[in-house]
């Protein structure tokens, strides 16, 4: 069997290669080719190189958390993911040319169908494992923005793909699957004057089902 040295430093540069050392010849391979070499070996030997690509590369979402003031309560809106159908809230890709916010306020808007106005700062972040088309789990940080909901679609771009609740914020927490995410939303329950007063900006009615 051959044996191959992984050149960490070529990582810790920041670069989105694997370099490997076979028999003297240094060779260069893109991250993606690697991950395909990777699949087709026992699974045993895969754990290794997993563990090391989940620090190789970095990944950040941007999220909503929308909400609505029933009284002296706050309600906030939950959807399911695609996959695996756990309680999440709208997140999605940061977008060129589009501010975090107005991405965050998109997404909701897709997803849930929710409109209304974006809070421009974030209310902070929390991280998760997103799982990757090879079957590994990265680390991913979600910067979550507020909004403050305003209208709701009877129809939306995902209305097939996920399932919509509204639950009291003190018991969102509860609800979600990820842990992280269910830290976030008990320190905003603990907190929920920080989605009192806030500097909002109206959204723009980012999709049409024309």
């Amino acid at each position: 069997m051959k044996a191959f040295t992984l050149v960490r430093h070529s990582l810790k540069a920041g670069l989105c290669r694997l370099m490997l050392v076979e028999k003297n010849i240094l060779k260069a391979r893109p991250l993606e080719s690697w991950h395909r070499g990777l699949n087709e070996r026992p699974r045993e030997r895969q754990e290794p190189y997993a563990a090391l690509f989940q620090t190789a590369k970095s990944l950040t979402q941007v999220a909503a958390l929308p909400y609505v003031h029933i009284g002296t309560d706050i309600e906030v809106l939950l959807v399911t993911s695609r996959r695996q159908k756990h309680w999440i809230i709208p997140r999605g890709w940061p977008v060129e040319g589009e501010s975090f916010a107005d991405t965050a306020a998109r997404e909701a808007d897709e997803e849930a169908g929710a409109i209304g106005n974006i809070g421009p700062e974030s209310l902070g972040a929390y991280v998760y494992k997103k799982r990757t088309g090879q079957g590994y789990r990265v680390p991913c940080r979600v910067l979550v923005y507020p909004l403050q909901v305003t209208q709701q679609r009877l129809d939306w771009r995902e209305k097939a793909e996920r399932t919509l609740t509204w639950r009291p914020l003190h018991r969102a927490a509860g609800t979600v699957h990820e842990k992280n995410l269910s830290h976030f939303l008990d320190a905003i329950a603990r907190a929920p004057d920080q989605l009192v007063s806030l500097k909002m900006v109206t959204s723009q009615q980012h999709w049409n089902s024309d």
